[in-house]
């Protein structure tokens, strides 16, 4: 997206095109597995990765259909701190609470586990769509640009994930978080626009009163 935005300037090209090289070489300098043939690592990787899913969709279930993955879309990303989700094996025990019960209070008590939004989830989805709204006040390039990314990375994690597991809803996180900026921004221009309102209308009744008593 950024590299589409920016093609008609040279700089602009010079600069992505130099970003996706650079990019590229930092993942082969951190991953050296891939130097000897990166085109085979890349199809081992893939193939790896399905295999991982589907064992992990047979282990533990997936969504049963779309409708319930898009509740998942909505609700997960800011729900309670979830960081380990095999309880279809241990129903009857707790699941995991059985056996490392005591590690999970103690990781629960000691302000890293997270945050458990609660009811103010559904301020933030709130503020997340006056946030839509608001891009209208971002310029039209960087409006683009993070339209683009909201959406892709939206139907992206829809679509490639098949299981509830808060982790993998990790990529909605800075699309929901630069969109509740938005709205918190979306909600004080609004109040300030009703605030001149309603000082503009007390003004315009309090000269007409002035006008009225001189009058009189």
């Amino acid at each position: 997206m950024l590299l589409l935005v920016g093609w008609q300037r040279p700089l602009n090209r010079l600069a992505s095109v130099c970003a996706i090289v650079g990019a590229a070489l930092i993942f082969l300098l951190l991953n050296p597995a891939w130097w000897g043939a990166p085109v085979q690592a890349l199809g081992e990787v893939v193939r790896d990765r399905q295999n991982i899913i589907k064992a992990q969709v047979d282990q533990y279930g997936t969504y049963s259909n779309l409708p319930a993955r898009i509740a998942g879309l909505i609700t997960l990303p800011l729900s309670a701190p979830q960081y380990y989700e095999d309880t279809q094996n241990y129903p009857d025990s707790g699941g995991w609470s059985a056996w490392i019960g005591p590690q999970i209070t103690d990781y629960e008590r000691s302000g890293t586990a997270g945050i458990f939004w609660g009811p103010v989830a559904g301020v933030l989805w709130i503020l997340a769509l006056l946030g839509l709204a608001g891009l209208r006040h971002v310029p039209s390039a960087e409006r683009w640009v993070l339209l683009g990314i909201i959406i892709f990375t939206a139907i992206g994690t829809l679509v490639l994930n098949p299981l509830p597991w808060q982790r993998y809803y990790l990529p909605m996180a800075p699309s929901l978080a630069i969109l509740i900026g938005l709205g918190v921004l979306e909600s004080v221009v609004q109040l300030s626009r009703f605030k001149m309102s309603l000082l503009w209308e007390q003004s315009v009744w309090r000269d007409k009163n002035e006008r009225t008593t001189i009058k009189t």
